[in-house]
């Protein structure tokens, strides 16, 4: 568990990286992993508000993804995406900041598909 995070950070940063580039923000953030039997699941959940901010995404991955470590579960791949784009525009955010409605404004969707 404590060395996923590192890797859930650096991919985070990335995307958002990668949305600041192509000026976007997105509402959906995905997370996929593939077990070392090959097994391999994607989570989402659907943000109140578009975000390119990589402490907003990695935040919500990590939700995500800590739902599934268990002790002696391997992963052989991990991977965040963002979609839902909007351009960078302004928007009005909400009273509070992004990171406090992390937990309370997202739905989540749970899909599996075993390979």
């Amino acid at each position: 568990e404590d060395n996923l995070y590192p890797h859930l950070s650096r991919l985070a940063g990335r995307v958002a990286q990668h949305l600041e580039g192509k000026q976007l923000k997105g509402k959906t953030v995905t997370v996929k992993a593939r077990l070392a039997d090959f097994t391999t699941f994607t989570r989402q959940t659907t943000l109140p508000y578009p975000t390119g901010s990589d402490t907003v995404i990695l935040e919500t991955a990590w939700r995500l993804f800590s739902r599934e470590l268990t002790p002696g579960r391997s992963f052989r791949l991990l991977g965040i995406g963002v979609s839902g784009f909007t351009e960078d525009e302004e928007f009005q955010l909400p009273l509070f900041g992004e990171e406090q409605l992390i937990g309370d404004g997202a739905t989540a969707q749970r899909s599996e598909n075993p390979t």
